[in-house]
C-alpha cells in the first residue's frame, strides 16, 4: 500500500519527515482506508479493486494550489522532490515485475502511466537524470509490450536531446 508507505515514512524516514512537516501528521494504513472509501463515496476517486484507485484528473492540480497557498514553495517542492524519488522507486518496482507478473505490472502501467509521464517531466525539470533513466525504462518496457514504440521512442528523443549525446555533455550532467 504506497499511499501508507509514502505518508508514514515506511518507504524511507525522509519521506516521513517530509510528509509530517507539510501536513502536520503521519496517516497510517486504516487512516488512509478510512479517508479513500469517503472519497470514494464523494466520487473524488474511482476504487479500480484491492487497493488502487484513481484520482479526479483535476485533483492534483487543486491540492497544488492549496499546498502553494498553506506552505512556501520550497516546502511544496521538496515534497515534489520526494513524491519523484517515489515514482523512481516504483518504476524501478514496476520493471521488476514485469518479469514475475506481466499481467500485473501492465496493471499498474495503464494505472499510473500518466504519473510517471508527469514524474518523468519533473526528473527532466529537477535535472535528476537517475530518477529519469528508472521512470524511461519502465515506460519503455510497457510500451514495448504494448505496441507503442512510436511513443517510447518520442520520449527517449526527449530526454537525449536534454541530456546531449556526447559523452563529455552528458558526464557533465551525471
Amino acid at each position: 500500500f504506497w499511499l501508507s508507505g509514502f505518508s508514514s515514512g515506511e518507504a524511507g524516514e525522509k519521506f516521513g519527515q517530509v510528509y509530517r512537516a507539510v501536513f502536520g501528521e503521519n496517516l497510517q494504513k486504516v487512516d488512509w482506508l478510512n479517508i479513500l472509501k469517503e472519497a470514494t463515496e464523494a466520487s473524488i476517486i474511482e476504487h479500480l479493486g484491492d487497493t488502487i484507485y484513481k484520482i479526479h484528473p483535476a485533483l492534483p492540480w487543486y491540492l497544488r494550489q492549496q499546498l502553494s497557498k498553506q506552505h512556501p514553495a520550497r516546502v511544496a517542492s521538496e515534497l515534489e522532490k520526494k513524491l519523484l524519488n517515489f515514482y523512481a522507486l516504483l518504476a524501478n518496482d514496476y520493471e521488476q515485475t514485469l518479469i514475475s507478473n506481466a499481467e500485473m505490472a501492465m496493471f499498474v502501467l495503464k494505472v499510473e502511466e500518466l504519473n510517471f509521464l508527469q514524474n518523468l517531466r519533473l526528473a527532466e525539470h529537477y535535472q535528476e537524470w537517475a530518477y529519469a533513466q528508472a521512470i524511461l525504462q519502465a515506460l519503455g518496457e510497457g510500451y514495448k509490450r504494448l505496441g507503442r514504440k512510436p511513443e517510447f521512442k518520442s520520449l527517449r528523443e526527449r530526454a537525449l536531446y536534454q541530456i546531449g549525446t556526447n559523452l563529455r555533455d552528458v558526464k557533465a550532467k551525471g
